[in-house]
Parts: C-alpha cells; sequence; structure tokens
C-alpha cells in the first residue's frame, strides 16, 4: 500500500498534467531544500542493506557464566532486534557491530528521532544487561533484572516509534517484541526475597 503522503504527491502531479488544466498560479512549488531527502521514506528504507548480524553472548562471552542459557538468549534476541531497529533508523550509521566498543557517543549524531531514542535504548541495554561490556564479577539476580526490567520499560513507554519511518516499513513495530522480551526475563528471573540487614 502506497503511503497518503505518497499518493497526495502523484495525484498532485497528475492533476498539474491534464490537458487544458491552468497551473495554479496561488501554489507555486517550492523549491527543495538541498538538504532535504529526495525519495520517499518508504524507497529509502528498501535501499538500506540489513546490518551485520550480532549476538551479545558472541561478543561478551561471559554471559552464559552469569545468566542461565534462557536468559542469555533472551537477551540475545533483545540485542538483534535493537540491532537492526536502530540501523534502519539510522540509515546503516549505527549497530551494534560499529558500536561494541564504543558505546559513549552523542544520540543526536544518531540522526532522527526514532534513530536517537532507540540509541537511548541500546545504550541502556549495553549499561545494564551487559554491564558496559565488563564481566560481572558474580551471577546476575532476579532483582537486578526487575530492576533493569523496569528502567527499560520506563524509557519505552516514554517514546514512540514513527509509523511510517524505516524501522516500521522494515520491521513492524519493535516495541511488542520488547515488552515480550522483558516479561520473559522477568519469568525466567524471579525476585529473591531480601535479606534482613
Amino acid at each position: 500500500m502506497i503511503p497518503l503522503k505518497l499518493r497526495m504527491k502523484m495525484l498532485n502531479k497528475l492533476a498539474q498534467t491534464v490537458p487544458g488544466a491552468p497551473a495554479s498560479p496561488a501554489s507555486p512549488t517550492a523549491p527543495a531544500s538541498p538538504n532535504a531527502p529526495t525519495t520517499p521514506s518508504s524507497t529509502q528504507a528498501a535501499t538500506i542493506p540489513p546490518p551485520p548480524a550480532f549476538q551479545a553472548s558472541g561478543t561478551w562471552g561471559w554471559m552464559r557464566n552469569v545468566y542461565n542459557s534462557n536468559s542469555a538468549g533472551l537477551i540475545d534476541g533483545l540485542v538483534d532486534l535493537l540491532n537492526k531497529a536502530l540501523h534502519f533508523a539510522s540509515q546503516g550509521k549505527f549497530n551494534w557491530e560499529k558500536l561494541k566498543n564504543n558505546f559513549n557517543v552523542d544520540a543526536s549524531a544518531a540522526g532522527g528521532e526514532d534513530a536517537k531514542n532507540l540509541l537511548n535504548l541500546s545504550k541502556l541495554v549495553h549499561k545494564n544487561y551487559l554491564n558496559g561490556g565488563v564481566a560481572f564479577p558474580q551471577k546476575v539476580t532476579g532483582n537486578q533484572v526487575a530492576a533493569w526490567n523496569t528502567e527499560l520499560q520506563n524509557v519505552l513507554n516514554s517514546i514512540q516509534l514513527n509509523p511510517t519511518g524505516p524501522v516500521a516499513l522494515k520491521m513492524g513495530n519493535p516495541e511488542d517484541s520488547i515488552l515480550n522480551i522483558l516479561r520473559d526475563l522477568a519469568r525466567d528471573n524471579p525476585l529473591q526475597p531480601q535479606q534482613p540487614s
């Protein structure tokens, strides 16, 4: 299905080419901005090649020592989802393969609002679930996972990805998948009773 904006543009072009129809002097065509994209977002999204595959547990092998295998797989899935979404939103400028050694980048450099939000989500996942890329000194507890899940969910709830942007066109809405992964992580890492002090 053709996006509404593109359909309107096509209809306007057709209306201008009808024989005998006078040009409308009240609506002159504005010159294109040199910074404006010249192709619709659906065309841009189609031309972005997929990102390189990225598996967190392959990059940070210590994950399987601090998470059970199911949780490590869920985090791999979360990172894979964010890797793809960030890649498409930033027009290939950022993905986890490019960032794995340095997530200390300014989110405003990512490009549009979707890219900025997805970079911030990626930075949060890297900081919390992956300890900034440094091995945790001991096994991760359910209480830690619950705190990280809450923080990530709060950030996710505060943003809204563009329903017609490159991420939506390539992947649909990744937000629901992220929330499902967080629910599975919570189920897989039950809270531990607090020890009396």
